[in-house]
């Protein structure tokens, strides 16, 4: 479990939503995690979080450091919040969302399961 919560606090916080309060970063911690819960996907959080392109971060080909040290720490008090199911899933099931300011190509005509900070949820996305 240690290897899995370590990699989705990577995942949270590096770029994908360390500026946001823990409520917002819950649902983003809960995309992966619902990722790895699809058969359509790796079926761990690291295989998920570290699959080529599904992570901008991740594959920008720069080396993860964390050098916010107390966002670091909410990004793993958040990352346990969802792994052991403390936290709800308030995206019903999402396994996709973008930045609210940077539509995706593939969320045209699909409807948002939730909104939440400053990003969009959706399910049942195609590969």
């Amino acid at each position: 479990m240690l290897e899995q919560l370590l990699c989705l606090a990577e995942m949270v916080y590096y770029f994908e939503a360390r500026s946001e309060d823990v409520v917002d970063q819950i649902p983003v911690a809960y995309s992966a995690k619902n990722r790895a819960e699809h058969s359509s996907y790796p079926n761990t959080l690291c295989e998920v979080v570290h699959k080529p392109y599904a992570y901008s971060y991740y594959s920008d080909g720069k080396p993860e450091t964390f050098n916010n040290k107390e966002a670091y720490g909410m990004s793993l008090y958040v990352s346990f919040l969802v792994i052991t199911n403390i936290a709800s899933d308030p995206t019903e099931g999402s396994t996709h969302y973008h930045h609210v300011h940077q539509p995706a190509w593939w969320a045209i005509g699909k409807k948002p399961t939730r909104i939440a900070g400053f990003h969009v949820f959706y399910n049942n996305i195609e590969k």
